[in-house]
């Protein structure tokens, strides 16, 4: 796998594959979807693109530098393997050209650039090709990829390879993990194609390769694919709402600051009063997804007339919380679509 943009989301990602691959057997991660031998989670390259990245990243994983690490695992047939990290410096398409899964963690400004390079598109052919940049769609990249490779056909840039993207074509998933994905705890939203009249769609995504990119994803959470028209959506429900949730957090802190509370006494009880009540909503979900048990009903259940917590939701009523976070949602949303266009992908 090749990180390009290995910042604080790529370095999360790869922590967790890392922690995952300490636990379990290397051939329950592997896969067979494209028409390589096997994709194995063993050897990774980090990409970046200043010499302060490359030391703190080269710092951070220096057990996994060294071929021969301490860190290994043991195969069936008793074999030891050690997964391996190698920190490479502006050497984009000479990663690509060595891996068969690309994660592309940069940021969407960087998006158009990276992906008009020739080194790139060249060694994409049948590879896996996993954006986790904000706003840039599976379907937005294919179509990068495309116009780059018309241009080319049409003498714009003449030193791409022959075995083009939009001719023998790549896999392409959109994902967006969240803040939590370093305590493996990523609420992680992933969409493949297009629905978007016009667009040509992306390779379809084999069963087997589904299951190869969840496997990633649940390194660092859970996993949930939507259609590409709900992305946008999605991603801001899952990823931007920590931002959110840690605004109320901060709130009720104050509150019980305010009436005598430490702040650390404070934000202990109230963090773990909100994980609680998550976890209630999640326990109370069915494997088809049935809510059983809502936010709603919970809320009524702690409720008693004319007790502290009625007054207290009253309150929030009377300055329409709900209403605030509904419309920061939306707004959240209609600003995932503007970041796309501003950075002019």
């Amino acid at each position: 796998m090749a990180i390009l943009g290995c910042g604080n989301m790529g370095t999360a990602i790869l922590d967790g594959i890392l922690a995952t691959l300490k636990q379990v057997e290397p051939s329950s991660l592997a896969r067979k979807p494209i028409h390589h031998d096997h994709i194995g989670l063993s050897q990774f390259i980090a990409c970046v693109s200043r010499p302060e990245s490359v030391a703190a990243l080269e710092d951070r994983y220096r057990p996994y530098l060294d071929p021969n690490a301490a860190s290994t695992w043991s195969s069936a047939n008793g074999r030891s393997h050690s997964p391996t990290v190698s920190v490479w410096r502006n050497d984009n398409g000479k990663a690509v050209a060595s891996a068969d899964v690309i994660l592309l963690a940069c940021q969407p400004s960087r998006v158009a650039s990276i992906l008009s390079d020739p080194s790139i598109r060249q060694h994409l052919h049948d590879k896996l090709l996993i954006s986790i940049c904000v706003g840039v769609s599976a379907a937005r990249i294919h179509s990068l990829l495309s116009a780059t490779d018309a241009a080319d056909r049409h003498g714009v840039d003449t030193t791409m390879g022959t075995a083009t993207v939009t001719e023998q074509g790549c896999y392409i998933v959109h994902a967006m993990p969240n803040t939590a994905s370093g305590l493996g705890q990523s609420a992680t939203v992933l969409s493949t194609g297009s629905s978007t009249p016009g667009v040509s769609p992306t390779l379809s995504l084999p069963p087997a390769l589904q299951a190869f990119v969840t496997s990633i994803f649940r390194c660092i959470g859970t996993t949930t694919f939507v259609p590409a028209e709900l992305m946008n959506a999605a991603s801001v429900v899952g990823a931007s709402t920590p931002a959110f949730f840690a605004t109320a957090l901060d709130g009720v802190v104050k509150g019980g600051v305010q009436s005598g509370l430490s702040e650390s006494d404070a934000l202990r009880l109230a963090a773990q009063a909100m994980k609680g009540t998550a976890e209630m909503v999640l326990r109370g979900m069915t494997a088809d997804s049935t809510v059983t048990l809502t936010p709603i009903q919970i809320k009524e259940s702690v409720m008693t007339p004319n007790g502290c917590t009625e007054r207290g939701v009253k309150v929030m009523a009377a300055r329409r919380v709900e209403e605030a976070m509904t419309e920061a949602t939306s707004q959240a949303i209609d600003r995932v679509f503007k970041l796309g266009q501003e950075a002019g992908i």
